[in-house]
């Protein structure tokens, strides 16, 4: 239970943040700011309880509770609504004959499923399998797209001239500059929009543009959220749900880090596998 004095500092780092990317990120459009103790708190999207065949409300209650701490989630379709909105007014502006939407990595399938009928009518649009660059001590050193030249070949065949990526979180950019890297010498305006994403303010190095990702036109994100130290563990929960060598190996690494109580953790994940396709 956080005391007087702590939530009013939390009050105060959150008030500066805010200040700090309304003044420095214009073009970063985001509805809600989460400032997170991340000793305490860990942050989780919900794209499973709209493939569920029953609710999920209490299975994920229960995850919570096997947590130190507390896991915060936020349901996918809410945030995709938001997101949705935003890309409406976007692609009233743009030529749609030339314009491809990119939907980046399994992350980017939540966002394809859940966006409106008909919003991305007279469009492009290009799934890209991804790859994490993973270092010898096991830190994650950019993104490998696995689809170069199928991107290459949508933007010659549309003449792009606007392109737009689609992810379920942003937390470094390196997706997002790997995409733009990609058809780099190209006279063409990027844009990107995500459920979540990690603030500019709390990535190494300054960035100069205003979108918070160097080289794109603007950015849209429901939630931006920032770690009072550190960067806040951001999952989704069908990857700890997931039964590929991926999902085993991210859960087995949560439990050790974030989970009180294992056994009931893992039966709960096994309670929640019967209700959902992953």
């Amino acid at each position: 239970m956080k005391n007087t004095k702590e939530i009013n500092t939390m009050a105060i780092l959150e008030n500066d943040a805010v200040d700090k990317l309304r003044k420095d990120f214009s073009f970063l459009y985001w509805e809600r700011f989460v400032m997170i103790d991340t000793s305490q708190m860990r942050l989780g999207i919900n794209d499973i309880s709209y493939k569920a065949s029953s609710p999920l409300e209490d299975d994920i209650a229960m995850l919570q509770l096997t947590c130190k701490g507390w896991l915060e989630t936020y349901d996918a379709r809410d945030l995709t609504i938001s997101l949705s909105d935003k890309l409406e007014t976007l692609l009233r502006v743009v030529n749609k004959k030339r314009t491809i939407v990119v939907f980046p990595g399994n992350g980017a399938q939540v966002i394809k499923d859940l966006l409106p009928d008909g919003l991305l009518d007279g469009v492009s649009t290009v799934e890209i399998p991804t790859e994490r660059k993973v270092g010898s001590n096991g830190s994650v050193n950019g993104v490998e797209l696995l689809g170069r030249t199928k991107l290459r070949e949508a933007v010659a065949e549309r003449k792009a001239e606007t392109i737009i990526i689609l992810d379920d979180v942003i937390v470094t950019g390196s997706t997002l500059i790997a995409v733009k890297d990609a058809i780099s010498g190209r006279n063409i305006e990027f844009y990107a929009g995500a459920l979540m994403m990690r603030s500019p303010l709390q990535r190494g190095g300054r960035c100069s543009a205003e979108s918070g990702i160097e080289g794109y036109t603007s950015v849209i994100a429901p939630i931006v959220y920032q770690g009072i130290s550190g960067t806040p563990p951001v999952n989704s929960l069908s990857t700890l749900m997931g039964e590929s060598d991926k999902s085993r190996t991210v859960r087995a690494k949560y439990i050790s880090q974030y989970v009180e109580d294992p056994s009931t953790f893992m039966d709960t994940v096994s309670a929640i596998r019967g209700k959902i396709k992953i």
